[in-house]
This record gives C-alpha cells, structure tokens and sequence, in this order.
C-alpha cells in the first residue's frame, strides 16, 4: 500500500469546510427569494382572510392589502377571529414586506 504525502491529507482535509460551506451556498436561495416568498405568502394569507371577513379585495400590492387590512380593524374595533387573523397578517406584511 502506498502511503499518502501528510501534505496532501491536510490540504484535503483544510478544503472540506470549504466544500460544504459551497454546496450549502448552492442549496440554499438567495435572502432576497426567500424575503419575496415570505411577503408573496403574506399577502396571499391576507387577501384570503379579507375575503373570510366578509370583505374580499382586489389588491395585489402588500401596502395596498395592509390598508384593506388595516381598514377593516378600524371598522370593526372589537375582536374576534376575522380581527385577530387580520392583525396577525399586518404584523407579517410589516415583517416580511416592509423595506
């Protein structure tokens, strides 16, 4: 058996790190996708919640959803389970959408 230089083990073993640390770079999607996703699937989320309260929306745009959102809250002040699902969807939006 042929015995391997000790200077090659540790450049192999030194370019491991490296390695996954690429393949993980690779796998994972930019911040900025990840950022549009969670902000698409708010107002999505929203939009569906406006529509099971009773007041359905057009709006496409987050800030444009947010004030349909925030609308309905100022118009119907006491809580329940419409109300509560809509201030968690702002709280979202303002999370994920907001710059």
């Amino acid at each position: 058996m042929t015995a391997v230089p000790r200077k090659r083990v540790a450049a192999l073993l030194a370019a491991l790190p490296l390695a996954a640390l690429v393949w993980t770079a690779v796998q994972a999607p930019p911040a900025a996708a990840r950022t549009a996703s969670a902000c698409g699937d708010a107002v999505e989320r929203t939009r569906q919640d406006l529509a099971n309260a009773g007041a359905p929306t057009d709006d496409t745009d987050w800030q444009d959803v947010r004030n349909d959102a925030q609308q309905f809250l100022d118009d119907h002040p006491w809580d329940g389970p419409a109300t509560e699902a809509l201030k968690r969807d702002i709280n979202a939006l303002d999370a994920y959408c907001a710059p």
